[in-house]
């Protein structure tokens, strides 16, 4: 077959290009085939993607969870489970990255809990939840058994038997601005606690001693700190003198000005009859 080539006058101009049907072996009306693409239920589209930087969270092989081949159904669910909490711990702690606000605590610097002051407390009281949060981050907190357990009396009367125990550190914030106490003893509580219980030696510690300051307003209210008892002598009292007093006085006044009158001023002469 002899090739045309383009004129002089065809040149820069855009040439169609043949047709692809026409070089092809498939009969013409046959309808091409879909491209392969993974099925329904299958694999290997999921295989296709890198497996996790950690690997898989049940065994740490270099597959997804859903893919473990040694994770039961259940096991598969509770690692999805576990990885939807480390998210929200992660979440609290890029929360807790800001400094407290007022009646709020931050645990080691990543979790954020409410505290409330407890004058009657001997111990400080951290729920197990934020110990759990803590590992979570990658900031586990060792925790030590205590030989003797230490009970906590709940709502009702109820005892609460507590037989572990942590150190952590603790910004609380506070009207006047975040306070920073290091090395806090706390008594963990496993249950639906939800707030930082900040027992009465801490809060001594930190110079406030509610027992201290009700007996100093107790003692002012009884007058012991009060101007009768302050050692000094009495201011003398204006206008309280008594009106039959003061009039006694201005009588005695006006006689000795007239008794003083009458010495001093000339005697007069009866007149001299010259009649």
């Amino acid at each position: 077959m002899e090739r045309k080539l383009p004129s002089k006058g065809d040149r820069g101009k855009r040439t169609s290009r043949p047709d692809a049907s026409r070089f092809s072996n498939r009969p013409q009306g046959t309808p091409s085939a879909p491209t392969a693409g993974p099925k329904p239920g299958n694999s290997s589209g999921a295989a296709s993607r890198p497996p996790p930087r950690d690997g898989c969270y049940f065994c740490k092989e270099p597959h997804v969870v859903r893919l473990c081949p040694t994770a039961t159904e259940e096991q598969k669910m509770l690692c999805y489970q576990r990885m939807k909490d480390t998210k929200v711990a992660k979440v609290k702690a890029v929360r807790a990255s800001r400094l407290p606000v007022n009646r709020q605590v931050v645990i080691n610097g990543l979790v954020e809990l409410l505290y409330r002051p407890d004058s009657g407390s001997d111990v400080n009281v951290i729920p197990a939840s934020a110990l759990r949060d803590l590992e979570a981050c990658a900031a586990p907190v060792a925790v030590t058994n205590m030989l003797m357990p230490v009970y906590l009396e709940r709502v009702g009367g109820d005892l609460l038997g507590c037989r572990t125990s942590c150190d952590v550190d603790v910004m609380m914030g506070t009207a006047a601005g975040p306070v920073n106490v290091v090395n806090v003893r706390c008594i963990i509580v496993d249950d639906d606690e939800e707030e930082f219980l900040l027992g009465n030696p801490t809060l001594v510690a930190l110079g406030i001693d509610e027992g201290r300051q009700m007996e100093q307003l107790a003692m002012s209210s009884s007058g012991v700190y009060s101007e009768e008892n302050d050692g000094l002598p009495d201011d003398p009292e204006t206008g309280q003198d008594d009106e039959a007093e003061v009039q006694e006085l201005l009588d005695q006044l006006v006689a000795n000005a007239v008794f003083v009158w009458e010495q001093e001023s000339p005697r007069v002469s009866s007149p001299i009859d010259c009649s």
